[in-house]
């Protein structure tokens, strides 16, 4: 079985803790780094994709990234990964299929952090979980989502700019977008949205840096989902997402 990882908590102090009525009550913000404080990466992530499958993983504690598995095969949700690839050439992507799991970034994560998270949008929902992050802390306390970075893999940004063999190039009016969800008992609380790709305007717009999306509209929710939407059909549904921020009010 796959080991479960539990990534340490960075906390933003909003409130002074107290106790009211006999119950214990905190506030602050949980930030999802994805970063490892102890683990041997290269027993991990190993190459020459530079990714992790585990089954979950937390968000401090209080939201679990989650994947759907059969067996140890993955299938789609959440995943971890190292890899950064900045090469943008009509052939890149075609010779190196590993550059679907790694971020166009020459610093890796946002913020130059090692680890990333990264979403696939497996269009055949029966290889989906439920909800891509889901709050464990529903029976204690609330979760208002707040903002994350996000950014394309190497792989998408190669095929919008030069198409491969089944994907053209992206002309005018083609888009990709992704869309992030907030659910409470199962009930949409909000969204926001963020195009990955836009060649609806003039200049045209790809994502090739870490990228802030606001994602207060989304309000408090126990569950958050992603999708990754296009006008062209072929584009791999991968999004890499990095400093997940949410507020949290915790009672005890």
């Amino acid at each position: 079985m796959m080991k479960k990882v539990l990534f340490i908590l960075s906390l933003a102090l909003l409130s002074v803790s107290c106790l009211k009525g006999g119950k214990f009550e905190s506030t602050y913000t949980a930030v999802g780094d994805f970063e490892y404080s102890s683990e041997n990466y290269s027993s991990l992530f190993l190459a020459p994709d530079s990714t992790y499958f585990p089954d979950y993983f937390y968000i401090g504690n209080a939201m679990a990234c989650n994947a759907k598995k059969s067996g140890d095969t993955f299938l789609g949700g959440c995943f971890l990964a190292i890899g950064r690839d900045t090469v943008i050439s009509s052939v890149h992507s075609a010779t190196n299929s590993s550059s679907r799991y790694k971020v166009v970034s020459g610093g890796g994560g946002a913020f130059k952090s090692r680890t990333y998270m990264i979403f696939y949008d497996n269009p055949d929902t029966a290889c989906m979980p439920k909800y891509a992050i889901k709050s464990v802390l529903s029976s204690s306390g609330t979760c208002k989502m707040n903002l994350c970075y996000v950014n394309n893999t190497n792989e998408v940004v190669n095929d919008v700019i030069y198409g491969n063999g089944s994907v053209p190039a992206f002309k005018s009016g083609d888009w990709i977008k992704l869309k992030v969800t907030g659910y409470s008992g199962g009930a949409v609380t909000g969204s926001a949205e963020m195009y990955l790709a836009d060649f609806t305007k003039t200049p045209a717009v790809v994502i090739e840096d870490w990228t802030k999306l606001d994602i207060s509209a989304l309000g408090i929710a126990d569950a958050v989902d992603f999708s990754i939407t296009s006008n062209v059909e072929g584009i791999p549904p991968y999004v890499c997402i990095d400093n997940f921020y949410a507020n949290i009010h915790l009672i005890q």
